[in-house]
């Protein structure tokens, strides 16, 4: 014989339900007792079961609404949390609850909220055109969804509790249609209607700025271009640009990096019909403003200032007196370049140039390589710890950043690295304390950045 218990459901609040149990025992679970009521909600909102005895593993529960089972989020002895599933087959459902071979059913169905409808990414489209329904409600899952662009059903290209995406149907005449959402039985329209414009041949006419900068936004001018900006393709030369946005009069397009010379034709390819402009797009030559360290070391990191960059590790593009540094050196942009200076450059003065699309720019200002050297040290032997001085100029780094190192390598064989400790250093003199070798002969070397310097007499280490 059963007998009759109740739980109560939760959304933000409690509200009560009547329910009845396959057992008769305290110890097994149950819910609340309270008067009866009716719980609504939208597909994927998470509702919860207060009552007792309801344990502490999922897995020993399951709940089902209707012949739907739900996902338990978690649960607690007094309470369990569920999420409304997306598969529900009707409006209004008995919930279950299985614990071993205990059931609670409740007494009142629960009521599905019809999903909701609130704004179309585009009110007017071409075919083939997406468009993203935003809302609530929806589910996750195409199997019982239902979505009619006036009468045609279609399915979601993408689907969430929150969007779906679909696609103006092709062969479909130029029109206004309705965009509506079924789910369980339930129905919801868009409140503004889709218009269908009909697909004319697309026209090319103009483009501005006709000059530009790397990374600069050029205006495709046009009719019957599209709004699907993922479904353009627009080339400077041979290389390819990003799409910023389109409509059916205009398309927003980026300079590319990789723009290869500095007189491109701009070619706009939509579906099968490939137009091309009319006249050359101009590149703008780059511009060095400012380089913001102007000496230092070899392997001294800096930043060139300007615009009209590429921000690519792919092209070649500084030029450090007469050599070209690496693509993948230092990080790119389109308002920043920033570089080191190659190591084994001989001290000197040296120009800065960036070179895009065989057009030059030279920075204002000379870069100074410095070069350390060391003219004596002193002792010329000694044991561990032993204090010595070495003398020379350049012995300390101009800029913020790697200090200076002072090692000891073998004098015949250049083996070793083994550093010194340095006790202080300026320009001229660096004071360190001898490491602890073995008994032999070394060479002694200063590093700064990545210049060194070295001695040419040996130190003797002795015991």
């Amino acid at each position: 014989m059963k007998k009759r218990f109740s739980f109560i459901l939760v959304l933000i609040y409690t509200i009560s339900f009547i329910a009845c149990s396959k057992k008769d025992k305290t110890t097994e679970p149950a819910t609340s007792n309270g008067n009866s009521s009716t719980l609504t909600a939208f597909i994927g909102d998470t509702i919860s079961i207060a009552g007792k005895n309801l344990g502490t593993d999922p897995k020993a529960l399951m709940i089902i609404f209707g012949t739907v089972v739900a996902e338990i989020i978690n649960v607690y002895d007094t309470s369990v949390k569920v999420v409304v599933p997306d598969n529900m087959e009707g409006p209004a459902a008995k919930i279950h609850i299985y614990s071993g071979l205990t059931e609670i059913m409740q007494a009142n169905d629960f009521k599905l909220k019809a999903p909701v409808i609130q704004s179309l990414s585009c009110n007017s489209g071409t075919t083939g055109q997406q468009v993203i329904i935003t809302g609530k409600g929806f589910s996750s899952s195409n199997k019982l969804t239902q979505i009619f662009f006036g009468d045609k059903l279609l399915t979601a290209i993408d689907q969430n509790h929150t969007s779906l995406t679909i696609q103006v149907p092709d062969s479909t005449p130029p029109g206004k249609y309705a965009i509506s959402v079924t789910l369980a039985a339930l129905k919801t329209t868009a409140a503004e209607l889709f218009t269908v414009i009909p697909a004319g041949i697309p026209t090319f006419t103009s483009f501005s700025p006709q000059t530009a900068f790397i990374g600069d936004t050029v205006t495709i001018q046009g009719e019957h271009l599209g709004t699907n900006a993922d479904a353009l393709t627009v080339n400077f030369g041979n290389v390819q640009a990003k799409v910023v946005s389109a409509s059916e009069t205009s398309v927003q397009v980026v300079v590319p990096d990789e723009i290869e010379k500095a007189s491109a034709k701009i070619q706009l390819i939509s579906g099968l019909t490939a137009l091309t402009s009319t006249s050359d797009f101009q590149l703008k030559a780059p511009v060095i403003d400012s380089i913001t360290i102007k000496s230092g070391f070899c392997g001294q990191y800096y930043y060139i200032r300007g615009k009209g960059f590429r921000k690519s590790y792919k092209t070649e593009q500084i030029i450090f007196g007469n050599t070209t540094l690496p693509a993948n050196w230092g990080a790119p942009d389109h308002s920043y370049l920033y570089t080191k200076v190659p190591e084994g450059m001989a001290a000197g003065k040296y120009t800065v140039k960036v070179v895009v699309a065989g057009m030059t720019a030279t920075a204002t200002d000379l870069f100074e390589v410095i070069a350390p050297s060391i003219t004596s040290f002193t002792p010329h032997s000694g044991t561990y710890f032993t204090e010595m001085t070495i003398t020379g100029t350049n012995l300390a780094n101009v800029n913020p950043g790697n200090d200076v190192f002072v090692k000891f390598v073998d004098f015949a064989t250049g083996i070793g690295n083994i550093y010194g400790l340095l006790i202080s250093h300026d320009a001229n003199q660096i004071k360190l304390y001898v490491p602890n070798l073995t008994v032999g002969t070394y060479r002694i070397i200063v590093s700064i950045v990545s210049s060194t310097a070295s001695t040419t007499e040996p130190f003797t280490f002795t015991n």
